[in-house]
């Protein structure tokens, strides 16, 4: 369901500021991920640590432990995408075309909080090499009942 102002009346301006905001947010978060997809990580980066930490892993375990890691980094990745992918469309959602949804934005906002935290728990510097690959593989951990769902990100599971 979407509203639409009558005649020449505009959206309030609170809506319009905050489409501006997103719209902008979703434009460097997009360059944030070509800049990443195009470049390669600095030498210090928790991806190059942990690959060094593959390589010199035993002989039987060293193959399947990069496709762990480089599995967890792609799943990095696919959630910048999500969250960049549901930014521009809460943006939408807040009048880019003088109509605004009632509800659906509020949605979406809770999935782009959700993929920043899933991001930023998959490639948590404070972890050890031997988590990072499990990660990949679990769910963040959600706080107490009345708290935000993983708002603690460096707590191990």
């Amino acid at each position: 369901m979407t509203i639409r102002p009558p005649g020449e009346v505009k959206l309030p301006h609170l809506v319009s500021k905050a489409r501006r905001a997103l719209e902008q947010e979703a434009r460097s978060l997009k360059a944030a991920v070509d800049e990443y997809a195009d470049g390669t990580p600095t030498p210090k980066c928790c991806c190059q640590a942990d690959a060094v930490s593959a390589k010199r892993a035993t002989s039987r375990f060293r193959k399947a432990q990069q496709q762990l890691l480089a599995s967890g980094q792609y799943q990095a990745r696919l959630m910048l995408v999500n969250a960049y992918d549901h930014l521009a469309s809460m943006g939408r959602l807040l009048g880019s075309d003088g109509a605004m949804s009632l509800y659906a934005h509020t949605t979406l906002s809770r999935s782009v909080c959700e993929a920043a935290v899933r991001h930023a728990w998959l490639l948590d510097p404070s972890i050890t090499y031997s988590s990072s690959p499990a990660r990949a593989w679990t769910s963040p951990p959600t706080a107490p009942a009345g708290g935000l769902p993983a708002s603690n990100c460096a707590t191990r599971p």
